[in-house]
């Protein structure tokens, strides 16, 4: 059982074990840990200092990691007081 996993979607199986990203850090950062099922230890595998997002996957020889990084967020909220 993982102990934590943000967003949900962010799980990759191989046959060492369960890559998957944890709850992220007030500050946004997060790892990339990897639950081994040969006796069931949780290691982190990397350090991510910026937010993620939705998507995990590990290479067939599980030396590259790819996922989705939030460099940038921005929203715009306008109000329109006379409408016809």
């Amino acid at each position: 059982m993982l102990p934590s996993v943000s967003p949900i979607t962010n799980i990759f199986v191989t046959a060492k074990g369960v890559y998957f990203t944890p709850h992220a850090r007030p500050d946004g950062s997060t790892a990339v840990n990897l639950l081994r099922f040969a006796d069931g230890k949780v290691e982190a595998i990397a350090e991510i200092s910026k937010p993620i997002w939705f998507g995990l996957s590990v290479s067939p020889d599980e030396h590259s990691i790819l996922y989705t990084q939030v460099d940038h967020e921005e929203s715009k909220l306008m109000v329109v007081d006379q409408w016809p």
